[in-house]
């Protein structure tokens, strides 16, 4: 099943995406919904309109820097013994389909797989966490090179707009295998990643049972689980995004988002 918030006539609410159709599931778009429900439900289709797309807004989104081996080494750092760990705030969520300022010449992209909880995790074992997920997403860690610090990956992670998020929640049961997706990301229709979750060095399972260590992962909080190789910053000479670019993340079996850069 695939669900989204969705800008209908009337206001926004959970829509269930069928195809080309866009059912209206009557459910408001706050909080994490109840997947079984909306799965029963049966209310008026309309046809699919991208630009009415909206992201989820989780309670929490982390990110998880360098957790790809050929992106790290494209950074000139290693893998770090302990998971690179960043929150983007609230204010950072855009729409699958939208645009993002461009707040600095180093304003650089990362497509990434995204997981959504689904069930409260304090403490989860390794070996239960799946059971935790309700699904997928896809993620642009948008990311201004220069204000990154080694302590601090927060600092060029949170500006607004800058983690378009989307383009709908895929439930678990769709996708048989997270760590064996391929990952594409074009600037301008021009490849720059091209990737696979399967390289992924800590993969989803591990990092819900790290991250429940550590904390509550309330149902919607959203883990973005790293980058693959072709980040701008690794390109000789490092080519970052501009006004006018246009950037499109792709995961198999999940769908795409697309961003159009403006100036800040």
């Amino acid at each position: 099943m695939k669900i989204a918030p969705y800008q209908f006539e009337d206001g926004v609410r959970l829509a269930r995406i069928d195809g080309e159709r866009a059912i209206d599931t009557g459910v408001a778009a706050a909080g994490f919904p109840d997947l079984a429900a909306i799965s029963r439900t049966s209310g008026p289709a309309h046809a699919l309109d991208l630009a009415r797309l909206r992201a989820f807004v989780p309670p929490l989104l982390l990110g998880v820097g360098l957790n790809y081996a050929d992106h790290a080494r494209e950074q000139g750092r290693a893998v770090p013994e302990t998971p690179a760990l960043f929150v983007k705030p609230a204010t950072s969520i855009a729409a699958p389909f939208g645009t993002a300022s461009s707040p600095h010449p180093s304003f650089d992209y990362e497509g990434e797989l995204a997981v959504m909880i689904g069930q409260r995790c304090w403490q989860v074992a390794e070996a239960d966490a799946v059971a935790h997920v309700a699904g997928y997403l896809i993620v642009n860690d948008l990311t201004v090179r220069t204000a990154l610090k080694p302590d601090s990956l927060m600092l060029g992670k949170g500006g607004p707009g800058h983690a378009p998020l989307g383009p709908w929640l895929t439930t678990a049961d769709e996708i048989a295998d997270p760590h064996a997706l391929a990952i594409t990301t074009h600037v301008n229709g021009v490849v720059r990643q091209n990737g696979s979750t399967a390289a992924m060095v800590r993969r989803v399972p591990w990092l819900i049972a790290w991250l429940s260590s550590h904390m509550v992962l309330e149902p919607g909080t959203v883990i973005a689980t790293g980058s693959p190789p072709g980040a701008g910053a690794g390109m000789v000479p490092p080519e970052f995004l501009v006004a006018g670019d246009e950037v499109r993340v792709g995961i198999e079996g999940l769908g795409h988002i697309e961003t159009r850069i403006v100036a800040a």
